[in-house]
């Protein structure tokens, strides 16, 4: 079956010089060979790159839901099935957590090949090349099903949709017309992973009510706009706290610096030691709406906090931080279902979003699990898991 899939969207002539490769090289006939041919074959085509490495989910932490989640998706026995097949899954969240990495080790864990779409390298020169070659993209992409198509960026790729018939003619909005026409009707067995950092960049079609199966809000202090267009109420407001990172470059301030954490109830400070060179010091919190301001008088009682207690730390090397923690009036999290079908909510953390993120997780994805089980997945839509801040 590995050996049919892989030759799959190969003419004849293509699969029998595929094969005789593979038995020359190899002595059989084996599925990298096959693969290897076909990546020549994408590369000079220069639409897409065909990304077929070793990593697995073993040398990527974390993130134990959506690994589960996507392996039963693409696993399952009936994933044949057109009208039981999930379409893909969009990850929405801040740099450097993950998604990239998540969606080529996907590959190599249920045993498809991982298709790289750049959508810088499918804009031409010449007036109608772009569109063509969009539609040449996905053509190769349905093609090559059982098959993981990877988008990275979404949102800047598609940055210019927006304002396309003032600034380039309407390409970029008849590219991302294409791009959503054939996410909804198309019925090849292609898993669609696509990232984002910036929520607010998305385009709203993207994100439209239906098509996603279900939609997973981490949003942070933007939870309570994106529910109220939902239809639902997250009393959400912006709780500003501050914290400064006292770097150890010594090795008198590394023995100094506590390793334990450390609470002082009168001076509202909280300690965390972050590996040998670095204590973690967090202060006092402020109600000022959206505001990334960091204010002096806030920072320097906990630099002298730490002068006091650790006279021996040096505290010449402070980074001062300010971020807005979500917060519920009841300072509980709000997770569950929301008032439309397919909408989940995980946030209004505040500040123990550290403390309690692992084990919302868990429950949002039992939830999750039971109102849209896999079995019940690829209806014609996507499963969009929302994690901002």
């Amino acid at each position: 079956q590995t050996v049919l899939d892989a030759a799959a969207g190969l003419t004849r002539l293509e699969a029998e010089n595929a094969f005789s490769l593979s038995l020359v090289r190899r002595g059989r006939i084996e599925p990298d060979a096959i693969w290897e041919l076909k990546a020549g074959m994408l590369k000079k085509s220069g639409l897409m790159q065909l990304y077929h490495g070793d990593e697995d989910f073993s040398s990527l932490g974390g993130l134990e839901n959506l690994k589960a989640f996507t392996k039963r998706c693409l696993l399952q026995p009936n994933r044949d099935n057109p009208f039981k097949r999930p379409r893909g899954v969009l990850l929405l969240g801040v740099p450097g957590t993950g998604k990239s990495a998540f969606a080529k080790c996907l590959g190599r864990e249920t045993g498809r090949p991982t298709l790289v779409l750049d959508i810088g390298a499918l804009m031409g020169s010449l007036v109608g090349q772009t569109e063509a070659n969009v539609r040449r993209a996905l053509q190769i992409a349905d093609a090559m099903a059982p098959c993981i198509l990877f988008i990275d960026e979404l949102e800047k790729a598609l940055s210019g949709a927006a304002g396309s018939g003032q600034s380039d003619s309407g390409v970029s909005s008849r590219l991302f017309g294409t791009l959503l026409s054939w996410m909804n009707d198309h019925t090849s067995n292609v898993y669609l992973i696509a990232t984002c950092n910036d929520i607010s960049k998305m385009p709203p079609e993207l994100t439209r009510a239906e098509r996603f199966d279900g939609i997973v809000i981490c949003a942070g202090i933007d939870s309570r706009a994106l529910a109220a267009q939902l239809g639902d109420r997250v009393n959400i407001y912006p709780v500003k706290g501050y914290s400064i990172t006292v770097n150890l470059p010594d090795q008198r301030s590394q023995v100094a610096a506590p390793w334990v954490s450390l609470l002082d109830d009168d001076a509202k400070v909280v300690t965390s030691r972050l590996g040998d060179d670095r204590l973690r010091i967090a202060g006092t919190a402020e109600f000022n709406g959206v505001n990334y301001d960091i204010r002096d008088d806030r920072i320097r009682p906990m630099v002298n906090w730490c002068r006091h207690f650790f006279p021996d730390v040096d505290t010449e090397h402070v980074v001062p931080w300010a971020g807005l923690r979500p917060m519920m009036p009841d300072m509980m999290p709000r997770i569950g279902a929301g008032k439309l079908p397919g909408v989940f909510y995980n946030t209004g953390h505040g500040h123990l979003g550290w403390t309690l993120s692992a084990a919302t997780a868990d429950m949002v994805g039992d939830v999750v699990e039971q109102c849209l089980p896999a079995q019940s997945l690829g209806t014609g839509r996507a499963v969009a898991l929302r994690q901002v801040g």
